[in-house]
């Protein structure tokens, strides 16, 4: 479902969506590191997918698995990831302790695994700010993933357009 929102306006969706990507940021691609024959050539040295057998791996910029600090990994992500890129959550639980900000238009957070419930933001350890994630750049579109445990709203969109929310699931565990 695709909405545009105007300048000041605040798009909580059910109550928690899912933190940015981050750190370890691992580059989609294959994993060449030479080059092409005598003294050089080209090629570079591009990380590999950390999920490469993942259903809904196919054209990520950046895939990135759950870590002992997911925070910074996705948030790390979001941050260094250019315009037109996407970055991938691997399918698994991820738990952020705090807001993401998500201040880079175009760019897509996708979940790796075949459905929704296959790649998880959880963010009932969140210690620090109001959102789950804070959205201040257009044209962008988080799709394929469970969001749980918001402390406040889920995904706050402020002054943008070109919103999309695709194949998402948001809860909360009793007694968060």
């Amino acid at each position: 479902a695709s909405s545009n929102v105007r300048r000041s306006t605040l798009l909580a969706v059910g109550g928690a969506l899912f933190a940015s990507l981050a750190a370890v940021s691992v580059g989609c691609g294959d994993s060449g590191s030479g080059g092409t024959g005598g003294s050089g050539g080209s090629g570079g040295s591009k990380a590999a997918i950390a999920c490469p057998d993942a259903p809904q791996v196919a054209g990520c910029t950046v895939a990135i698995a759950p870590s002992s600090d997911d925070y910074t990994a996705i948030e790390t992500a979001l941050n260094t990831e250019k315009a037109g890129s996407t970055v991938c959550l691997c399918p698994g639980t991820f738990a952020v302790s705090r807001e993401l900000d998500l201040a880079t238009e175009k760019i897509t957070i996708r979940g790796a695994g075949a459905a929704p419930t296959d790649t998880i933001v959880d963010f009932a350890t969140q210690t620090m700010g109001d959102k789950s994630v804070a959205v201040t750049a257009g044209d962008f579109t988080i799709s394929n993933l469970w969001v749980k445990n918001s402390p406040g709203d889920g995904v706050d969109v402020t002054g943008v357009t070109g919103v999309t929310f695709k194949d998402m699931k948001v809860s909360w565990d009793a007694g968060s």
